[in-house]
């Protein structure tokens, strides 16, 4: 049952490609690690009420920076565009993490999404107006 509530989630967060990539990552070391992401992950975690898919988003990649997971990081913001993120959205979370994990975790993400942003060419970002 979760599985099959985990798989149509992945479907819509996440997408085939990613699926199928981190399917392909792990083929040869660990080729039912995606299985437990689907079931557990999204069947358990990502099916839980009370969060929409950016708020979720917008959760994975505080924690994600944080522990600068670099690899679901990655993951995580381009799960974050595609439930509707805009790019001004995903460096704005990145820059509130900024007195919780540090500048360096905080420019290494930035930076990681800068490189996803330029793939799927959603360059410049505009800048934000602080305000007074």
């Amino acid at each position: 049952m979760t599985h099959s509530r985990g798989a149509k989630l992945v479907a819509q967060f996440a997408g085939q490609e990613m699926e199928d990539r981190v399917r392909q990552m792990f083929a040869d070391v660990a080729p039912d690690f995606i299985d437990h992401v689907v079931a557990f992950g999204f069947g358990e975690i990502y099916a839980r009420p009370g969060l929409e898919p950016v708020e979720r988003q917008i959760a994975a990649i505080a924690a994600l920076t944080a522990i600068d997971n670099g690899w679901s990081l990655r993951n995580h913001i381009e799960i974050g565009l595609r439930v509707g993120m805009p790019p001004e959205q995903v460096v704005a979370v990145l820059m509130q993490t900024i007195p919780y994990v540090g500048f360096p975790k905080a420019a290494e993400a930035l930076l990681l999404a800068r490189r996803i942003f330029d793939e799927q060419g959603l360059l410049p970002v505009p800048a934000a107006d602080p305000g007074d």
